[in-house]
């Protein structure tokens, strides 16, 4: 008997002797890891489609996709970031795009020993594209991030499907849909790089970049359609579009006229990230109805 136990308990020190010494190898490779903040929504969705999460301890608050980043601490905007909130959170990188500031912010986490990956805001497949390689080169996943692209490239093969054959309808993106501070995007903004992506025509593209229109300038654009985005998530697509139609002018124009109004996600139609083909096809597929085809 005493034999048996002496055996029992050998055991149960060699389980447990076992158990600390994997414990102790899991902490080790946790800490070996790279503790990364992305102040960038896109940025964020391409961590995690390199699956990369898992090194996320924070983002900003443009990162809203997918709906589990909500679980990470916040940092703010990151066109307002703040040191502390930061440092917090002990990051060995800090990935974020050129409007990522303010700079004097950058400048005291790159002082207390924080690498700053900053990419540049190209609102073109091929900057998207290269961002994907960037990341997946530093965190050994460029197989995924090839076959991330092969899928984004298919979209954009289907989407050039759609526009075959279709006239370019002329577009207004309205940024905000308030009596007296609504947006029209023109040239150099990722709403017109997506419009023009698409297939359509900025009616506004005289503008250079986001500004205020008023209800004559409206009108003379003549749009089509008009793109809108929705920000609040409790405010129905109905009550977006009804808002839309509110505002001066609107109705004079072939888009109120025809109620041909789209109210498209934030992030996913303005982003560039990794969803930028879902986006577009989604937007065509309105643009030019299967009934439209000649």
């Amino acid at each position: 008997m005493l034999r048996r136990f002496s055996c029992v308990r050998g055991y149960l020190l060699l389980l447990v002797m076992s158990l600390t010494s994997m414990h102790a190898a899991q902490l080790q490779a946790d800490e070996d890891q790279p503790r990364l903040i992305s102040v960038a929504g896109s940025l964020t969705e391409i961590l995690h489609e390199l699956d990369l999460q898992h090194l996320l301890v924070g983002v900003d608050t443009t990162s809203r996709w997918p709906q589990s980043t909500a679980e990470l601490p916040q940092v703010g905007y990151q066109r307002a970031l703040s040191a502390e909130g930061i440092l917090s959170l002990s990051p060995d990188t800090v990935l974020a795009t050129a409007d990522a500031g303010p700079p004097e912010v950058l400048q005291q986490l790159r002082d207390a020993g924080v690498h700053i990956e900053q990419f540049s805001r190209d609102n073109t497949i091929d900057g998207l594209q290269g961002r994907i390689r960037a990341i997946a080169q530093v965190y050994d996943r460029v197989p995924e991030a090839e076959q991330l692209i092969g899928s984004i490239d298919d979209e954009l093969d289907a989407v050039a499907q759609l526009l075959q054959g279709r006239a370019a309808p002329r577009v207004v993106f309205l940024l905000g849909v308030d009596a007296g501070s609504s947006l029209a995007a023109g040239s150099g903004t990722s709403a017109d790089a997506m419009i023009g992506l698409a297939g359509a025509e900025n009616a506004l593209a005289d503008y250079e970049g986001y500004k205020p229109v008023n209800a004559e300038a409206l009108i003379e654009a003549s749009p089509d359609v008009l793109l809108v985005v929705q920000h609040d998530a409790d405010k129905g697509r109905d009550a977006v579009i009804q808002s839309v139609l509110d505002l001066p002018g609107v109705k004079l124009t072939p888009a109120g006229e025809n109620s041909r109004i789209l109210v498209l996600d934030a992030l996913r139609f303005l982003g560039f990230g990794p969803r930028t083909g879902k986006a577009l096809q989604e937007l065509a597929s309105q643009l030019y109805p299967v009934s439209d085809a000649s």
